[in-house]
């Protein structure tokens, strides 16, 4: 298990460290390790206490949190995959080819597969890097649509975008970044299912393309189908699925699965799932041979987050799930659903 200090536990992707650095020789030799970047200045004096990175895949989707205490200038050689470049504090700026992309608290942008660039960072420079592999990006949404993206994607690279212009990727992102302080958090439910959510905002804000398959009607589906995808879901309650697997599973497109959820079921797939798990939560805390605690039967049940299960128990059952857990103790019954 990773050991982390104190200071650090607040620090997203906490749990999955790359690089650690205290002096301008040892930035270098961690960027070239980790990276296959080389330093080419850094003003690191005795107030800086050191260059720090996180990194962890979830999902096919690498997620990289950097931090640089005095201003440096990196260069980075044939980076794999589109990165989006999110700046949490500080700023600073890409520059490729002669373009040069800011960087800062109000904009975004996105660098181009397989690039060489050269990254300015100010002193107290924070970042998150959200990483796609291209190929892996368009099967998502051929699966999503039901149909092939032919040709370019046509994700906008070098160009600065505001930051609420791509709110939701990133605003996942920093969620995904949090539960990934867990150790073995890459791993669980939670974590899949964002980098699941995380790469459809990206295509949705990024890729032209993709977002007008989306914004078309969706075939209907018979309500035989419907009742499929609604079992497949049960089968699979406590699973990592994705709307994308149980589209595959069921034999339709991702976007049918909402569209048949939304005309009958009122709510997303995912909405329903979770209400599965709430369900399956709420049967353990009623039943007297369950033994495990409530953080335990949360975490058992796909919530990462205790305090996410408990506000979501208490808007589905209105109670939290330790007054459920009470009054099954005093022999109460199962109160009001």
């Amino acid at each position: 298990m990773t050991r982390l200090a104190a200071s650090e536990l607040h620090i997203p992707l906490a749990a999955y460290p790359a690089l650690r650095a205290s002096s301008r020789d040892g930035l270098a030799r961690e960027l070239h390790t980790h990276y296959g970047a080389r330093l080419h200045s850094a003003d690191l004096d005795a107030d800086a206490e050191f260059a720090h990175a996180n990194r962890a895949e979830v999902r096919g989707v690498q997620l990289h949190y950097c931090r640089y205490d005095a201003p440096v200038r990196i260069g980075f050689s044939s980076m794999a995959g589109l990165r989006q470049m999110v700046c949490l504090a500080g700023g600073g700026s890409i520059t490729r080819g002669g373009r040069q992309l800011r960087l800062d608290g109000a904009v975004t942008g996105v660098i181009p597969p397989d690039s060489d660039f050269v990254a300015d960072y100010l002193g107290g420079y924070q970042q998150l890097v959200l990483q796609f592999d291209e190929d892996a990006l368009r099967r998502r949404g051929e699966a999503i649509t039901g149909a092939p993206l032919h040709g370019e994607l046509g994700v906008p690279f070098m160009e600065g975008h505001s930051q609420p212009s791509r709110i939701r990727s990133i605003a996942i992102a920093r969620a995904l970044g949090q539960v990934l302080t867990l150790d073995g958090a890459a791993h669980g439910l939670s974590a899949v299912e964002l980098a699941d959510a995380l790469t459809t905002a990206f295509l949705i804000e990024n890729s032209p393309i993709f977002a007008a398959r989306i914004a078309a009607p969706p075939p209907d589906v018979a309500s035989a189908k419907t009742r499929q995808l609604e079992d497949y879901i049960h089968q699979n309650w406590n699973q990592a699925i994705s709307v994308e697997d149980i589209a595959a599973a069921c034999g339709v497109s991702a976007r049918s699965v909402f569209a048949q959820f939304r005309k009958h079921r009122g709510e997303s797939p995912l909405a329903y799932q979770r209400n599965l798990r709430l369900d399956h939560a709420r049967r353990m805390l009623l039943s007297a041979d369950n033994i495990l605690s409530v953080i335990d039967i949360a975490m058992a049940c796909g919530f990462a987050s205790f305090g996410h299960f408990a506000r979501r128990y208490r808007d589905r059952f209105g109670e939290l799930p330790s007054s459920t857990r009470v009054r099954r103790a005093l022999g109460l019954g199962p109160g009001l659903q």
